[in-house]
């Protein structure tokens, strides 16, 4: 395999119309890429021929070949997946924005994710509790006694309620 690319929601909001200003079809979904280089503009630096590489692009991530500026190429680790790769780029970016930029997150603070059913809040874990470990404390949750069912015991999914959602976040419903 020489390439891979993401599925995410916007990849289905796109589908159902549901973007503001879409490109005009025919149209090549795909927001985020992986692959091996094979060709280079004259001023790129940093970047060969047979480079194993991760791409933002703005559609077309799903097309045989993809051109994207360099700003938006990043090389991937020898011990990542092309398929790895690919799913990398929107929900890392995502769930390091969410957590640095809008929450500001700082060591010692709590992090309440609900909806814990993608692969944004895999990428959330893993910058609170994982290997950028920031040591703060996660609650995570569903909402649903279904989507509860199918957790992985070993993720310490909760079943978070109205009640528990505002109890973790140090509120009571009591009037």
């Amino acid at each position: 395999m020489y390439g891979s690319c993401g599925l995410n929601f916007i990849d289905l909001m796109v589908r159902q119309g549901n973007i503001d200003n879409p490109p005009k079809t025919p149209l090549v979904p795909g927001f985020e890429c992986s692959g091996i280089v094979e060709a280079l503009g004259d001023s790129v630096k940093g970047f060969e021929i047979g480079d194993r590489v991760m791409a933002f692009v703005n559609y077309n991530a799903w097309a045989e070949v993809v051109c994207t500026p360099v700003e938006f190429v990043y090389k991937i680790p020898d011990d990542m997946s092309f398929s790895e790769a690919a799913a990398f780029p929107m929900n890392f970016v995502t769930a390091y924005m969410m957590l640095f930029e809008v929450a500001n997150l700082r060591e010692g603070m709590s992090v309440l994710v609900h909806s814990a059913g993608g692969g944004v809040v895999t990428m959330i874990l893993l910058a609170v509790n994982g290997p950028l470990e920031y040591s703060c404390k996660s609650h995570v949750g569903v909402e649903s006694n279904e989507k509860h069912s199918h957790a992985n015991p070993e993720e310490n999914i909760q079943l978070l309620e109205c009640e528990s959602v505002m109890a973790a976040a140090g509120h009571s419903l009591d009037r």
